[in-house]
């Protein structure tokens, strides 16, 4: 059995991505530079929260939700990645990480299972951030031994 599930929010938009949450919220990013969580009920979407912020004009670089899903992390042609609380749409600042990007932000992953995230763009030598929690050595066995999916 197949439903289509509309919203005015989405119309004539093109959508770029979609992060399933669980069984009843969705995050939906689009081609006019907003990402949208919608929570589903009664087979129709109800729009939750909106997270602006991340532009692009020339690429559409796609944004993750956190394994617990709680935050939303996007990159953005500014060079500087948008954190977002998914459940109050407070933006957090990730000021603390020091970045200095001279370039867009193109890729953006967060570990499955351990607080990670990895941040790249096409920028000179297409340097990768990897940022995290500091871990002890048998931590970092443990991650170093499972297969990580990065773009």
């Amino acid at each position: 059995m197949r439903s289509l599930i509309t919203h005015e929010e989405l119309k004539e938009d093109i959508i770029i991505n979609i992060k399933i949450l669980n069984k009843n919220h969705l995050v939906i990013q689009s081609g006019d530079n907003l990402i949208r969580h919608f929570e589903i009920a009664s087979n129709r979407l109800k729009l939750i929260d909106k997270y602006v912020g991340a532009n692009f004009e020339t690429t559409m670089p796609l944004c993750t939700v956190s394994p617990d899903n709680k935050y939303i992390l996007s990159p953005s042609e500014s060079g500087k990645p948008m954190l977002w609380d998914v459940f109050t749409g407070v933006q957090i600042s990730l000021d603390h990480l020091n970045l200095d990007i001279k370039g867009p932000l193109s890729v953006c992953d967060w570990h499955p299972k351990y607080n990670l995230i990895l941040i790249s763009g096409f920028v000179e030598f297409c340097p990768i951030f990897v940022y995290g929690n500091t871990l002890s050595e048998a931590e970092c066995k443990i991650v170093a031994a499972q297969q990580m999916v990065w773009y």
